[in-house]
């Protein structure tokens, strides 16, 4: 029980340094921590009550878990890491006019906050852009996915079903973001699409305006995870929570000798998979 809290306290604590929860902003509720780290609410609950203990968050009954601060160093999180490039970049995109974002990951979790924080600054009239357009390319996880399978190399459909659902939970969670701010009458045009393809998740991948590229290699790391029959397993996980990120820019004072190439090749290797992945419905 000491190992899952620990596992849990450290894995939020990267999310805060990483900005995906940002000072000021709230925990999921305790049953959606429960679910996507399989365990139970009472073990949510000693994580949540050691964070607030050392001062990270602020929990009050009916109210949640406000983010309170984080720690100087960035956390658990490992030393050199970059944490804040997404959210910026974000930032800086959703001042534009016409905003296009294309996103190749494994589930869309880290856009899928920092979206959330974007539409408040629109909500509150901070940033106030005419279209929203997103694009959001997965790696198709069938039988032959690798990444999320056991470590002993036995089969076991549970562990790919858990990282379908986190996966559909994000894409659904993206697209509700962008469509509310339609039906809100705030942004004139969106849209959302959403396409599976058969390319291994050795990295993420955010093109933003055309201009922008913010990219990171993911890590594959060991860990346990719950069973629906109370047992446990170890995985290979894919992690890209807290992950250096670069940032390439074709325009402005962050542009670099060098970085509408890297753009341009991205660009390209994104549009020509998009034409060769599969349509995916949201539900």
């Amino acid at each position: 029980m000491a190992g899952e809290v620990q596992r849990i306290v450290a894995e939020l604590l990267g999310r805060m340094a990483a900005g995906v929860y940002a000072v000021g902003s709230f925990l999921p509720p305790q049953r959606q921590l429960a679910q996507e780290f399989e365990v139970s609410r009472t073990t949510i609950q000693q994580a949540l009550r050691q964070l607030a203990d050392d001062g990270y968050i602020e929990s009050r009954v009916g109210s949640g878990s406000r983010v309170a601060r984080i720690s100087p160093d960035g956390g658990p999180v490992r030393t050199g890491q970059r944490h804040d490039t997404l959210g910026p970049c974000l930032d800086t995109a959703f001042t534009a006019p016409t905003v296009t974002v294309d996103m190749f990951s494994l589930t869309g979790e880290v856009l899928d906050a920092h979206l959330r924080v974007c539409a408040d600054r629109v909500r509150s009239g901070e940033a106030e852009p005419q279209s929203i357009s997103l694009r959001a390319l997965t790696p198709r996880i069938d039988a032959d996915f690798k990444p999320a399978s056991p470590v002993n190399g036995s089969a076991n459909t549970h562990t790919l079903s858990r990282l379908r659902q986190l996966r559909e939970t994000h894409m659904d969670s993206l697209a509700f973001i962008i469509g509310a701010l339609k039906r809100e009458g705030l942004v004139g045009h969106t849209a959302f699409e959403w396409r599976d393809c058969s390319v291994a998740p050795m990295q993420k991948l955010y093109l933003l305006n055309g201009t922008d590229l913010v990219t990171g290699f993911y890590e594959v790391v060991r860990r346990p995870v719950g069973l629906p029959d109370g047992k446990g397993v170890e995985i290979h996980d894919v992690n890209g929570l807290g992950v250096t990120l670069h940032r390439f820019s074709a325009v402005g004072e962050n542009s670099s000798p060098g970085d509408e190439a890297v753009i341009d090749r991205a660009r390209l290797w994104f549009e020509d998979t998009w034409l060769k992945a599969e349509p995916v419905r949201v539900r």
